[in-house]
């Protein structure tokens, strides 16, 4: 579901981290997940969202580019962790959205994984672009 954009750079696991989108993009079936691959084994992390792409940015302490556009968004308020196949995922509730986001018909919004990596350092999935229906 949703298009992939925004290539991520290999992590520990020698793989880079991957964000999908399982469930629907009807606005009427709120069943949006996101998942996060390829992580390494129990990292923790926050699922982001915006409507807006932008060119990559680079964090301080972070490797690999935040190629969300502000208004950024964190989409859960407990922290995501990765289980030992190195994959995390949380349904996103469209009527609940974070800042007074509104998902209607015809919107885009984009996601993305910002997850922690072995050592003091983080790292972000690719991102994936969902149009709703």
């Amino acid at each position: 579901l949703g298009t992939s954009y925004c290539a991520a750079i290999a992590n520990s696991t020698t793989y880079p981290g991957i964000q999908t989108v399982v469930g629907s993009a009807g606005v009427a079936e709120n069943e949006l997940t996101l998942v996060a691959s390829r992580l390494p084994d129990s990292s923790f992390g926050y699922f982001l969202a915006s409507p807006n792409q932008a060119m990559g940015t680079t964090l301080p302490g972070s490797m690999g580019a935040l190629c969300l556009g502000g208004p950024l968004r964190g989409l859960v308020m407990t922290v995501m962790q990765s289980d030992a196949a190195g994959t995390a995922s949380d349904f996103i509730d469209q009527d609940t959205l974070p800042g007074s986001t509104i998902v209607m018909t015809g919107s885009t919004m984009n996601f993305q994984g910002w997850y922690r990596d072995v050592g003091p350092t983080s790292r972000f999935t690719a991102g994936a672009q969902v149009t709703f229906l």
